[in-house]
This record gives C-alpha cells, sequence and structure tokens, in this order.
C-alpha cells in the first residue's frame, strides 16, 4: 500500500508538472488540469486513504510554487474532496473500470464532468479569484481543465493493468498513432492540410479500440492528448489561428470527441465479446440439458443394454463356482474367467459412454474421423431403437473422414436427430414393414464432409424448413430445444445443416462439415 501511494503522488507530480506549462492567457488556469483524474482513480483503486495522499501532494505542489497558502489549502480540499464523491458514485453505480459497458462510459462523463471536475474547479476558483467578479470565468476555465483532465487521464489510471506481454501490433499501436498526431501537430502539413489531417487520426483510434483492449486505448489516447496539447500551446498544429493565437476550446472539443469515440467503441467491443461469451455459456447449458433429456428419453433402452452383460457375469460367476467345487481343471475355470472379464468390460464401456456423453466439459476441439464418432452415438442410441422395434442402419464411408470438431458434440447431434426420427415415428401396426432410422457418411467434395440421418417417418410438414429450428417448435414428444441446439452446435462448427424430405416420404436431415484439412486452414480451433 505504501508502495502504491508513493507511485500516486509520482504520477500526479510528472502529470502536474508538464500541465503547469501551459494554461490560459486570463486567468492563468493551465489547459488540463490532471490531479482530478488522479484523486478520482486513486480513492476507487486504493480507498479513501488515497485521497488524503492526493491532497496533501497537491498542496504541497502549489506551495512550493509559491501560491497562496489558502489557496493551495481550498483546491487541495476540492481536488480530494472530488476524487472520494466521485470513487463513491462509481461504486454506488457500479462502474466498471474496465469499461466493459457503453454505461461505463456515461458514468466516467458524469462523474468525472460533475461531482470531480465541479468541486475541484469550485475550489480553485476560489482560491484564485474569491467572490470577485471573475470569479465565474475562473470557474469555467476551471471547470474545463478539470473535466478535459478526467477524460483524458482518468480512463488509463482507471483501467490500467500490468500486461503479461506486449506483443508487436499492440507496440506498433502505441508507438504508430502518436507518432502520426505529432506528425500533423508538429507544424510540417501546410496550413490548408493540418485541419482535415488531425481529424484523420478518428479512423485510427476506431481501429484501435475494434482491435485493442480499453487499456490500450487509454494509453494510446493519453500520448495523443500530451503531443496534441503541447505542441498547440507552443503556437504549432490545425488549431492555432491566423493571428497565431492557439485555439484550446476547439483543441478540447477534438480531444474529447476522439477519446469518447476510442472509450464507446473499446466499451461497446467488450459488450460484444461477453455477449458472445454468454452465448457459448447459455448454448453449452442447453447443450448439457439436451444430453441429460436424451439419456432420460432413452433410459429404459440403457438399462437393458448394461442389464445383460450382468446377466452374463452372474451366469459365468455361478458356473465358476461349480467348476470349482468339482476340482474341474484350471484351463476350464480360465475360459469361464475370462468371459466373466469381456462381460464387465463390455458394461464398463457402456457407462463410460453414458457419463462422457452426459458430461461433455471439455468444449475441445481436435481432429476425428466422424465415422467413428457416428459409431459411437449409434452405440448411445442403439439400445432405445431396440427398444421401439427401429432398425438403426449405419451406411458409413469406406474410408476415414477427418473433421476437427468436439466429439461429444458432434456425437449430441446425431444422437438428437435419432431420437427426434423415433419420436416422429407412428407406433408400427400389424402387417406394416419395418421402421428405420439411417445414419450416413460420405465426402460431399474436397472440403466438406456429409452427415445425412433420413428415417422412414411421416416427414416433415409442408412450409419454411427454417421454422423447424427455432425454440419450442417441437412435436408434441420433444422439448422443443433438439433442433435448435443442433443447428446451434453445427454453425458453431461452421457448418451447415439442411432439412427435407427425403425420396421416400420419411424425414431427412444433411449437415456439412469441413474436413480437417481445411477446418485448420480457416482456423476453427
Amino acid at each position: 500500500m505504501l508502495l502504491a501511494h508513493v507511485a500516486v503522488v509520482a504520477i500526479l507530480v510528472v502529470l502536474t508538472g508538464w500541465a503547469l506549462q501551459f494554461h490560459f492567457e486570463a486567468p492563468p488556469v493551465p489547459l488540463v488540469w490532471p490531479a482530478s483524474a488522479v484523486a478520482l482513480a486513486a480513492a476507487y483503486r486504493l480507498g479513501g486513504s488515497a485521497v488524503v495522499t492526493v491532497g496533501l501532494a497537491v498542496a504541497v505542489i502549489h506551495m512550493l510554487r509559491e501560491a497562496d497558502p489558502l489557496a493551495a489549502a481550498l483546491l487541495a480540499v476540492g481536488t480530494g474532496g472530488g476524487g472520494w464523491i466521485g470513487a463513491w458514485l462509481f461504486r454506488r453505480w457500479r462502474f466498471d473500470a474496465g469499461f466493459a459497458r457503453v454505461r461505463d462510459v456515461g458514468i466516467l462523463l458524469v462523474v468525472g464532468a460533475g461531482a470531480a471536475a465541479v468541486l475541484s474547479a469550485l475550489a480553485a476558483s476560489l482560491g484564485m479569484a474569491g467572490f470577485s467578479t471573475g470569479f465565474s470565468e475562473t470557474f469555467r476555465l476551471c471547470w474545463i481543465a478539470d473535466t478535459m483532465g478526467v477524460l483524458l487521464v482518468a480512463p488509463m489510471l482507471l483501467s490500467a493493468r500490468r500486461p503479461a506481454h506486449i506483443d508487436p501490433e499492440t507496440l506498433g499501436w502505441l508507438i504508430g498513432v502518436p507518432a502520426v498526431v505529432y506528425a500533423i501537430y508538429a507544424g510540417g502539413l501546410p496550413e490548408m492540410l493540418a485541419l482535415p489531417a488531425s481529424y484523420g487520426v478518428f479512423p485510427l483510434v476506431m481501429l484501435l479500440a475494434l482491435r485493442r483492449s480499453v487499456p490500450v486505448v487509454a494509453l494510446v489516447l493519453v500520448g495523443v492528448a500530451f503531443i496534441a496539447i503541447s505542441c498547440t500551446a507552443m503556437e504549432k498544429g490545425p488549431f492555432v489561428q491566423a493571428d497565431m493565437r492557439p485555439n484550446m476550446l476547439a483543441l478540447h472539443a477534438h480531444l474529447a470527441m476522439l477519446v469518447l469515440t476510442g472509450l464507446l467503441l473499446g466499451a461497446s467491443r467488450n459488450e460484444h465479446v461477453e455477449a458472445e461469451t454468454r452465448a457459448r455459456e447459455h448454448l453449452r447449458m442447453l447443450a448439457r440439458a439436451g444430453r441429460i433429456s436424451a439419456l432420460s428419453t432413452m433410459a429404459a433402452g440403457i438399462a437393458h443394454e448394461i442389464n445383460q452383460p450382468l446377466c452374463a457375469v452372474q451366469s459365468y460367476a455361478q458356473s465358476a463356482q461349480r467348476l470349482v467345487k468339482r476340482n474341474a481343471p484350471a484351463a476350464e475355470l480360465d475360459s469361464v474367467l475370462e468371459r466373466i472379464v469381456r462381460s464387465t468390460d463390455k458394461a464398463a464401456a457402456i457407462v463410460r459412454r453414458m457419463r462422457g456423453f452426459l458430461r461433455g466439459e471439455s468444449m475441445s476441439r481436435a481432429a476425428h474421423d466422424l465415422n467413428e464418432l457416428v459409431g459411437e452415438a449409434a452405440d448411445l442410441v442403439r439400445p432405445e431403437c431396440r427398444r421401439q422395434r427401429v432398425e438403426l442402419v449405419l451406411d458409413r464411408a469406406q474410408r476415414p473422414l477427418p473433421v476437427r470438431v468436439d466429439a461429444v458434440e458432434i456425437e449430441q447431434v446425431v444422437v438428437n436427430l435419432v431420437q427426434n426420427a423415433l419420436e416422429s415415428m407412428p407406433e408400427r401396426e400389424s402387417g406394416e414393414s419395418g421402421r428405420w432410422v439411417c445414419v450416413a457418411t460420405s465426402l460431399a467434395s474436397a472440403q466438406m464432409i456429409e452427415l445425412r440421418i433420413s428415417d422412414s417417418g411421416p416427414g416433415l410438414p409442408d412450409g419454411d424448413t427454417a421454422a423447424l429450428f427455432e425454440p419450442l417448435s417441437g412435436g408434441r414428444h420433444g422439448s422443443g430445444l433438439g433442433l435448435p441446439i443442433v443447428r446451434s452446435i453445427v454453425e458453431a462448427h461452421g457448418g451447415e445443416i439442411r432439412a427435407s424430405n427425403g425420396p421416400g416420404g420419411g424425414a431427412e436431415f444433411c449437415i456439412y462439415l469441413a474436413a480437417a484439412s481445411a477446418a485448420g486452414e480457416k482456423g476453427n480451433d
């Protein structure tokens, strides 16, 4: 904590030392006053004790510049008090220092231009002008200086995090954008080109906000502001008028719009990323619910499937007991024990398949043979097919079909579609031909692999097949989530699903996935 307070004082000394070099002509108010931003960020990140540190540092800085002790004390109280109230409002309004939402930018604007800037400007105006006729003009300029300090410096201090590493692109942005601004403001451009060129920084900041995090954007914006203000105060750049008087208020408006553009775009990008993350998490929850629902439906068949090896184990164990009682040769006993081991392995494999399908927590994509995934899924649904007396036909390609996918999710696609096919089939009447579900794989092209599930049911209803994939649009036996989950999984893998009626009248779902080599080239992993 002591080191943190020392760092706050160091930052305050550096920033105010720079700011005090540039000021309005009359009254001599700094163009930007960053002490309010330091007080706000320090109080929010370190607590109320930082307010005392900032206030004392501000007072000492002004006393060293031979300021009136009362004015220095007023400024210290106003700066620290504004930071304390601003930090309290931040916490009350649940401000996110990482600017994860657009509303956080609005909160910074309200708090910075309101509580922090107003209190600091009021104290400074009283110390400089008292209640004289110049109070209103002094207060106006002090409020502008404090507000600009908060907008320019506070985002950097609030969002600053220790970087794990700085990649070359980030380093390029940190150096490149300020270099462009320096080229515009240093006075090398003709007057008629300088002002239009200054607005060319906006696309750079917008692109930066869409590609990099808010802390990087805030750091670049501080560099841009320091260069622009310093050059303009030295009567260089596009905001210097014909009579060589810097138009600082126009520059302030320009920089404020630039900062708000970068922060708003960065916050919008964060909201978009967060929404995508929530959507993926929602998909995982739906997928797990779908797996539980599928296993619940198939529970009777799976119980029967496990019961078979368990009954075999019991039978073989009884045989082994009889062999032991009559002192049978070891070779006969070994054969029976081997059958017990095979039966237990079969039961364990069924349980492992169920647990892996139910949990599906890895969400990792790797190269798999689609034929093998279809076989694993078929082992899960085959007991239910037998129970309902539906023939499960596997028509797999003779060659391996490599795809880069999450194995559990693709197995769930097959399970959901087969389960939908079973639910759509009416009970078999006497004399009616057999019912079937076919799962086929094939190579659709050099880059695409096809997975087709068809059945002998009544087929799909007439109309827009896209409506089938909307939530809660399932049939009367389903939950209405099976097909939406299927489509979400397929599209998350960069694939496509199509629904139609087959030539024989049943429903047919065709799924197209990129082959493993093509998926790797697209960076799907």
